[in-house]
């Protein structure tokens, strides 16, 4: 997947004792305080994204795990999992039919989506959260 692959490939040559380090420390956006937080709420909006689906196309609730990791690897493992239960809330969603798939529903953050939409946001979110971590190496030299 090159949504993941490119993320990891950019995450995994950033100098290990940076990985905390507060870049931001005015933000209230607590998710973008430093490479820490941005690639815990990476892998956390990836299980929200596929908890809304279920939620919103078979009644179902969804638990949505809160994951922390401590160092790059806990993250690189973290994102695996993550897509992995992306692909499988997507397969159990093949006995919908299409007509219902392209409901549109509200997500928290009073957009609409359909399941389609909302399963490209999750991809588009990786690459645009990609973008970001080469943004603060190129302002802080963050990488090997």
């Amino acid at each position: 997947m090159k949504g993941p692959s490119q993320y990891l490939n950019c995450l995994i040559r950033i100098k290990e004792e940076r990985f905390h380090t507060i870049l931001d420390s005015e933000t209230k956006d607590e998710d973008c305080k430093s490479i820490k937080s941005i690639c815990e709420h990476v892998v956390n909006a990836g299980y929200g994204y596929s908890t809304y689906l279920p939620q919103n196309y078979t009644n179902l609730d969804s638990m949505r795990p809160r994951v922390s990791c401590l160092s790059v690897q806990e993250v690189e493992e973290a994102m695996w999992e993550m897509f992995s239960h992306i692909i499988e809330t997507a397969n159990n969603l093949s006995t919908i039919e299409e007509k219902e798939l392209l409901t549109e529903f509200t997500v928290p953050w009073k957009q609409n989506y359909d399941a389609e939409q909302l399963l490209e946001h999750a991809m588009v979110h990786v690459l645009r959260n990609r973008r970001q971590l080469e943004k603060f190496d190129a302002d802080y030299e963050f990488f090997q």
